[in-house]
């Protein structure tokens, strides 16, 4: 268990809420599917999170491919909502994931094409699946209804919280994304 993840179960007991739009992200590392580290939020960037399980995964994929080709310089991160899986099969899961990270990988390769967009050469490096076993970071955004909708945080330049929606309302969310922020 990493220091980031036992930190923020203990904020989340703590306040028994989630960070509300405002709240300044807690800095935090998330690893992905693939053990690279992520560090949140990231400092100058604009960051989206999005909140999937299996049965939403493919909406919330969509949508973050259409972020990532229309808007290369957010920063996206998936968080997969693997709670519902008994910890018997993480092994499993995290087989899975990693073989669904490769298909993400050409899914945004062809949409990049698709459009005529020049693909970035670190497109792997910018495709973050996270497994949340314990529903750890879904509850800290308030993400816990993820069978029922995907959920898409947005994180300012300056690390607070500036959008928290459901998969319906995401281009609210990108054009949030495009304002200038104000300090």
């Amino acid at each position: 268990m990493n220091i980031s993840f036992l930190v923020l179960s203990i904020l989340l007991i703590a306040t028994n809420k989630p960070i509300e739009v405002n709240d300044v992200v807690p800095p935090t590392v998330l690893q992905d599917i693939k053990g690279r580290s992520i560090k949140l939020p990231v400092a100058s960037h604009v960051t989206i999170i999005s909140f999937a399980s299996k049965s939403t995964a493919e909406r919330a994929g969509e949508l973050t491919r259409a972020v990532r080709v229309n808007f290369p310089n957010v920063v996206l991160v998936s968080v997969i909502d693997v709670s519902s899986y008994p910890s018997l099969f993480s092994g499993m899961v995290k087989s899975k994931l990693k073989t669904r990270h490769e298909e993400a990988v050409v899914e945004a390769r062809t949409a990049f094409q698709k459009v005529g967009k020049t693909v970035p050469d670190d497109l792997d490096a910018r495709i973050h699946l996270v497994p949340d076993f314990e529903q750890t970071w879904c509850k800290l955004f308030g993400a816990v209804e993820t069978d029922a909708t995907a959920y898409f945080a947005l994180i300012g330049r300056d690390g607070r919280l500036k959008a928290f929606y459901g998969q319906d309302a995401v281009y609210s969310l990108l054009e949030k994304a495009l304002l200038p922020e104000t300090p």
